[in-house]
């Protein structure tokens, strides 16, 4: 039989203490390059830049098929990370509610209302979303090709 002392199974816990926090750490620095570029270019926090482009990512994905969001997905390193950090954004009674009631509740116009109310609860205008679409479609173009930029785009009429 195999006996184990106390330090054989501290250092074992350790090392896989240390494995999964690095893990983690590499998910989220995956989502860093688009995170930097926006903040940089942007002149907003990373905080903002991450739920910005999440909001983006989640509003994208709710106008998609989902192979084509799972095509997306695998363009952009740290999605899932980044629409965690969106506000989860609600259609209350105000005009964008109103507007999306009265035009059938379109799933499209609907996304866009709930994306201009996340990028209101990160403090970022929603004027910010056509700020942030070019950045973000060239990172996606960069890390994923014409095609998947071709997919965010066309899930987002934005100009």
């Amino acid at each position: 039989m195999y006996s184990y002392s106390i330090k054989h199974k501290i250092l074992f816990v350790l090392i896989l203490f240390f494995s999964i926090n690095s893990f983690e750490d590499s998910l989220a620095g995956e989502a860093s390059g688009l995170v930097n570029a926006l903040t940089n270019q942007l002149n907003i926090s990373p905080q903002q830049a991450q739920g910005g482009s999440g909001a983006i990512f989640r509003a994208a994905q709710g106008n998609m098929k989902p192979q084509d969001f799972q095509n997306l997905s695998q363009a952009v390193p740290g999605i899932d990370s980044m629409i965690a950090a969106a506000p989860i954004a609600k259609l209350g009674s105000g005009t964008e509610g109103k507007l999306t009631a009265l035009m059938g509740k379109s799933n499209s116009l609907e996304n866009m209302a709930l994306l201009s109310e996340s990028f209101k609860q990160l403090n970022l205008s929603p004027e910010m979303i056509k700020q942030f679409m070019p950045i973000v479609t060239d990172y996606v173009k960069t890390n994923g090709g014409q095609t998947a930029m071709n997919l965010l785009k066309s899930a987002l009429p934005i100009p």
